[in-house]
């Protein structure tokens, strides 16, 4: 399902401050102008503006709502950065809510899920033994790709390894 298509840079910086270092989008102070009512920009300001903008979801991502339209923070941040539309931004260390700006980086879904958390019990990602040796396979493009079959695990992941620097590049995982 694509996402929701964000407000443009300008309108972004209007309504939002964000700390790069720190991750935390502020709301900011929003003119009469903003609402129907003027009483209600009074009333909005004195309740949010200078506080921390949206809360986390149930798994885990920052959600905020600008005129009644909820959004990933984390996309807004880029959009707020680079003026770009991300097609998905990639948190670098898992962490859903941990949107530094040097945490997060555009890409592709399927980037995206080489950096997914491997949900397998397995001591290696990408290894696992058939009959009495090790084989080490790598999804590449969502097509499983069968690297080779080796005497120990180490050896299987090792050579996992050198297929996700190469098929995946900065995208790779290890673990």
């Amino acid at each position: 399902m694509a996402a929701k298509s964000l407000p443009d840079q300008a309108y972004l910086r209007q309504r939002l401050s964000y700390n790069p270092v720190t991750g935390i989008l502020i709301w900011l102070p929003r003119p009469t102008s903003h609402f129907s009512k003027p009483w209600h920009a009074d009333r909005w300001n004195r309740r949010y503006a200078g506080q921390s903008a949206g809360l986390v979801d149930g798994i885990g991502y920052r959600i905020l709502t600008l005129d009644d339209v909820p959004y990933k923070a984390h996309r807004i941040i880029w959009k707020m950065m680079t003026g770009e539309e991300p097609e998905v931004t990639d948190h670098v260390n898992r962490v859903r809510d941990d949107n530094r700006w040097d945490n997060l980086r555009s890409g592709s879904h399927v980037n995206n899920m080489c950096n997914a958390a491997r949900k397998s019990g397995r001591q290696f990602r990408g290894v696992r033994k058939r009959c009495q040796r090790w084989t080490a396979e790598i999804a590449v493009d969502g097509v499983c790709k069968h690297i080779g079959t080796f005497d120990t695990p180490e050896q299987a992941y090792a050579a996992y390894c050198a297929a996700a620097d190469q098929y995946h590049g900065r995208f790779a995982s290890y673990d």
